[in-house]
Parts: structure tokens; C-alpha cells; sequence
């Protein structure tokens, strides 16, 4: 292209879609489940300060 980038397959482009999607997801996990720890903690530590 005229402003220096360089076209790529559309193949690629979709693998590169579906590995940040994917990345993306994983991350959600992680952070749903660390999350639901630190509300259960947080719930138990209030209970327990009762």
C-alpha cells in the first residue's frame, strides 16, 4: 500500500482475530474467578466480624 502497510490474507487476519478472542476470553475467566474468591473472602470476613 501506498502509506507503507503491507495487505494480509484474510485467512490471517482471522486467525489473528480468533487468537486475541481467545486470549481475551482466558482473561475474562481469570479475573471472573479471582474476583468471585476475593467476594467470597470479603462475605466471610464480615460474617465472621459480626
Amino acid at each position: 500500500m501506498a502509506d507503507g502497510r503491507q495487505a494480509i490474507e484474510v485467512s490471517e487476519a482471522d486467525a489473528r482475530e480468533n487468537m486475541i478472542l481467545s486470549g481475551a476470553l482466558v482473561f475474562k475467566r481469570a479475573w471472573t474467578d479471582c474476583r468471585s474468591v476475593v467476594i467470597y473472602v470479603e462475605e466471610r470476613d464480615a460474617k465472621l466480624a459480626k
